[in-house]
């Protein structure tokens, strides 16, 4: 992490050295057609050594990994008058990665009930995340009611035990990865349950 850091430290700097150097090169376009003859020759070798400078950080610069926010898709499922599975998958979606540097943000807005204790994860390819953290959410209930509560469990992702969600196609799903006594868990009763995910610039 410490390296990630430093790296992406150098490269700003060597952004805003960028963007100095076109600055620079601005002021001498607009300078040298008001300079004397004589003091030409000077600027001018000052000139092909900042040019010269500019053209390795622009190539530099060409190998940043810049990136930008990209929705990457939803995927929503209506239960009228009954509820998804009591244990394993909710909902589920493909989705396409486009960058490398990025993370992904997941969302699912639903409704939950729970007579003992469930826990509800988001899967990446049939994985918990691990980097950060999992992303889950439970709901426990020591006195059976029948309370139906609704919510949104969210989370980022870079990565999971399989390594980092790279470019490419995935799948993210929404499971019941525990259900204490099998008790009847309730996913979206009369509800319209949507999955998200977007696509966002690693911090």
């Amino acid at each position: 992490m410490l390296v990630k850091t430093l790296v992406k430290r150098v490269n700003r700097c060597l952004l805003q050295a960028l963007i100095l150097e076109v600055q620079l090169l601005h002021t001498h376009c607009i300078t040298s057609s008001i300079m004397e003859e004589h003091t030409r020759p000077a600027f001018d070798s000052l000139f092909l050594m900042r040019l010269f400078v500019f053209l390795i950080l622009l190539l530099r610069r060409q190998k940043l990994e810049l990136c930008s926010s990209v929705f990457l898709g939803y995927n929503f499922k209506a239960f009228p008058d009954h509820h998804g599975p009591d244990l394993g998958e909710v909902l589920s979606m493909q989705f396409f990665k486009k960058q490398a540097n990025t993370v992904v943000r997941f969302s699912f807005t639903s409704s939950f009930r729970s007579y003992t204790q469930v826990i509800w994860s988001i899967l990446i390819d049939g994985q918990p995340c691990s980097d950060p953290t999992t992303i889950r959410t439970s709901q426990h209930q020591s006195d059976r009611g029948n309370t139906v509560t609704p919510g949104t469990l969210a989370g980022i992702c870079r990565a999971t035990s399989r390594g980092v969600i790279g470019i490419g196609s995935h799948t993210v799903s929404v499971h019941i990865i525990e259900n204490t006594n099998n008790d009847d868990a309730l996913t979206g009763w009369r509800t319209t349950s949507l999955l998200e995910a977007k696509e966002l610039c690693s911090p």
